[in-house]
This record gives C-alpha cells, sequence and structure tokens, in this order.
C-alpha cells in the first residue's frame, strides 16, 4: 500500500541542533531531524513521498525560508512553504510561495502567536483561496506552550464557515488533546484531518476510532509529525484502526494525492 506522510520535519544541517534542543527537554526526536534522516526514516517505512513543513519565525525571515523551502522541493519530499501573519504584507509571500511551486503553507498559531479565527487574518486565508494554496495548522493542545491555546477546533469551524472554499489541514486530529471539541465541532465538516502524533501519548484507540467513523473519510491523511514521532509507528496505528482497508488506503494516500494534484500512477 502507498503511503504519503502529510505531516513531516526536518531541519538545515546548520540550525538542526538549535532547532532539536528548543523542543528535547519535553520530547525526544526519533531522527536526527535532517532531510537525510527524514529519507532514512521513509525508506524504512516504506513511505513513498512526505510533505515537510518549515515555518516562518519571524516576519523579516519569510523570503528566504521559502527560497530555502523551494530549493528542497524535490524527490521524495514535497515542501510546503510559511507565512507569518504579523508580516506587513502577507499577501505578497503568499503570492511568492505560489510561484516558486509549493502547494501550501504551513502556520503554527502557537510559536507565531497569533490566533487563528482572527478576523485581522481573513485576508491570508483569501490569498490562500486566490493562489490555490493549502493551509496546515498546528491545532490544539502544545506541550510547549501554556494555556489558551491560539487555534481550538471551535476556531477551525469558524474559519471554514467563513471561508468554505479554503483547504484546510487540521493538524492532530482536528485538534491536539481537545477531541471532545473536536467531535462537537469538526467531525463531518469539510476540514482534513491529519493523524501527527496520534500515538497512545496524545490519544486512545477507542477515541481515535469514533473521530474517524464520525470524519469523512474522505478528509483524513495519514501523518507522523516526524521527527517527533516515528513514521512506523503511525503506519500501525492506521493498520490496526477499525475501519476498511479502502479507508485505509485513501488515508494513507489517495486523499492526500488528490488534495495534493499529483499525477496518478
Amino acid at each position: 500500500m502507498k503511503i504519503i506522510d502529510f505531516h513531516t520535519h526536518y531541519y538545515p544541517d546548520k540550525i538542526v541542533e538549535k532547532a532539536l534542543n528548543k523542543a528535547i527537554e519535553f520530547i525526544k526526536p526519533v531522527t536526527n531531524g535532517t532531510r537525510a534522516g527524514l529519507l532514512d526514516s521513509m525508506r524504512k517505512n516504506n513511505i513513498e513521498y512526505s510533505v515537510a513543513l518549515p515555518m516562518v519565525n519571524c516576519p523579516e525571515n519569510a523570503r528566504s525560508l521559502n527560497l530555502w523551502a523551494s530549493r528542497e522541493n524535490h524527490d521524495e519530499i514535497i515542501m510546503f512553504g510559511s507565512v507569518h501573519p504579523l508580516e506587513e504584507k502577507p499577501e505578497e509571500t503568499l503570492k511568492y510561495v505560489a510561484e516558486l511551486g509549493m502547494k501550501g503553507i504551513k502556520v503554527h498559531p502557537e510559536y507565531q502567536n497569533f490566533y487563528f479565527a482572527d478576523s485581522k487574518y481573513d485576508r491570508i486565508w483569501r490569498s490562500c483561496i486566490e493562489n490555490d494554496l493549502i493551509v496546515l495548522t498546528h491545532t490544539g493542545f502544545d506541550v510547549m506552550f501554556p494555556p489558551p491555546f491560539h487555534c481550538t477546533p471551535a476556531d477551525i469551524a469558524a474559519v471554514i464557515k467563513k471561508h468554505p472554499e479554503l483547504k484546510l489541514v487540521a493538524a492532530h486530529c482536528g485538534g491536539m488533546r481537545m477531541f471532545e471539541d473536536v467531535e462537537k465541532h469538526l467531525c463531518g465538516k469539510e476540514v482534513y484531518f491529519d493523524l501527527a502524533f496520534m500515538n497512545s501519548m496524545n490519544i486512545d484507540m477507542e477515541t481515535l476510532n469514533r473521530l474517524l467513523q464520525r470524519h469523512s473519510e474522505d478528509h483524513i491523511l495519514y501523518g507522523s509529525d516526524s521527527p517527533w514521532c516515528d513514521q512506523g509507528e503511525m503506519v500501525e496505528i492506521v493498520h490496526n484502526l477499525s475501519i476498511s482497508e479502502c479507508a485505509k488506503e485513501k488515508i494513507f494516500y489517495k486523499n492526500a494525492q488528490k488534495l495534493l494534484k499529483m499525477q496518478k500512477n
């Protein structure tokens, strides 16, 4: 069965040690955090493609980050770009991302310190629609930050109601450790969930099965959150879900293939 991992990370060699050390007291990586480390993991676990998700950490770094990402966008790695919501002209960055040939952007409301559903950011979501860019956002709890959290399932629901054409992926099954709110606000809606880091540390199998049975099987994406979660562990979890083999094939590959507009083979 083919597999696309829709949620991975790696870091430039010159900053990888610094990037990993920021989180290592909370969670230990399972690869060395480099492109080579991700590729080794992919080969070990029979992952055909991985979507890698860099993030603009401050507005002035947007252009250089996206240029770097575009140069890394080849072979088995599908790079997304990023935008910082506090940029003066985020529309220009989003147009640049599209012109560089990338399929989407990653944002992280905790690290970037913005509230996802705040109407002041509507122009960003409109620009993503205009430039045909997927938006993948961290949603819910984050071990590195205290509550209140900046992007909840209710926030996702508010944004997709206002921008129904937006191709939006709510990471961590719609909201890390906010699964009652995911059921209340998001299940059955036109939003994608990725399964990044949905292991026993964060969700039990009964809850995960219930969420996926309530959400459309056409809007669920396999993801790992490598290097913070093992790709093989997440493959095994999907194989053990109480869903059909057809649904698993969609989660592993077909839904991502369609969303990314990849040529069928």
